[in-house]
């Protein structure tokens, strides 16, 4: 074995990861079970059957994802938060252990893999791709310092505040994002007259109206035509995922002044189900409206 040999073990690196994206009333003890057996089940078992041996490293490639889970990650969220926990448990027992939470990397890692429009998305929300050599280079330098958990990502702090809500920042970032006071700006007041005049339409003109301009914001969140997409598909079957979802409905709060209730989104991701449900509420006075990106109703979704 390798402790028998001439060069004992000297370090673990636990990179494995799985991604079974869902809503969460879709979770499944098998969609759990898939993410956190790649993620926690390997850490776990590492950290079992090392504990003899007097490691230099324990290193746990974890993700941002386990603060700043889009849509959809709930499970991988968890598995990730968890690497973290385990480096504290390691720390406390006077073990070796370093957990990062790294953004996404360039030519390699699972974001390198997805289609453009999702990359296109994490970078309008000022997420940088990070070249490996420098994503190395920085784990290099950890590896040096005696901290247990550590994040290392690419980011325009100016971007991510413009493009992300005050209430939607997890504590662990608070200090590092500035958001100044918002005045209504000429978007807010057209949103407000776009909302008005959708108000003042009849039903069945509004919903194609509102249907027409969720249509538009899918595909371009998709990188398609709006003429390829069918409004009453569930817009996941066409390849919208937890990403695109949460720019879409940054976008509908943005140009349309709305939040898209949760329930919208719940059985089916269909145009027409939005349309259909934000006309309605319009109608009725119901709606839930976001005049500025510091007073949203996180709730909904």
């Amino acid at each position: 074995t390798i402790r028998d040999s001439e060069y004992p073990l000297a370090g673990v690196f636990h990179t494995a990861g799985v991604l079974d994206d869902r809503l969460v009333k879709d979770l499944t003890a098998a969609s759990f079970r898939a993410v956190m057996s790649a993620k926690v089940g390997g850490a776990w078992n590492l950290h079992e059957a090392t504990k003899p041996d007097a490691l230099r490293h324990f290193v746990l490639f974890s993700s941002i994802s386990s603060y700043l889970a889009p849509p959809l990650q709930g499970n991988y969220a968890a598995a990730n938060a968890c690497l973290a926990t385990l480096s504290t448990i390691r720390e406390q027992n006077g073990l070796q252990a370093l957990a990062v939470d790294w953004g996404p990397w360039a030519g390699g890692g699972m974001a390198s893999r997805l289609a453009e429009g999702p990359k296109t998305v994490m970078q309008s929300r000022g997420f940088q791709f990070l070249p490996p050599q420098l994503a190395l280079g920085a784990l290099s330098s950890l590896m040096q310092e005696t901290a247990s958990r550590a994040t290392v990502m690419g980011i325009d702090w100016d971007r991510f505040s413009r493009s992300t809500r005050p209430d939607e920042v997890p504590a662990l970032l608070e200090d590092m994002v500035d958001y100044a006071p918002l005045e209504e700006d000429e978007s807010t007041h057209s949103a407000k007259e776009r909302l008005e005049a959708l108000r003042q339409m009849p039903a069945a003109e509004r919903v194609s109206a509102v249907e027409a301009i969720i249509v538009d914001f899918m595909a371009d969140a998709l990188g398609v035509a709006a003429a390829s997409l069918s409004p009453d598909q569930d817009a996941r079957e066409s390849g919208l995922d937890s990403l695109m979802l949460l720019e879409l409905r940054h976008r509908v709060e943005a140009e349309l002044g709305l939040l898209i209730p949760v329930a919208a989104l719940m059985d089916e991701l269909s145009a027409t189900r939005i349309a259909q449900t934000l006309s309605t509420s319009l109608e009725s006075h119901e709606v839930k409206q976001a005049d500025s990106p510091g007073t949203s109703i996180e709730g909904e979704i």
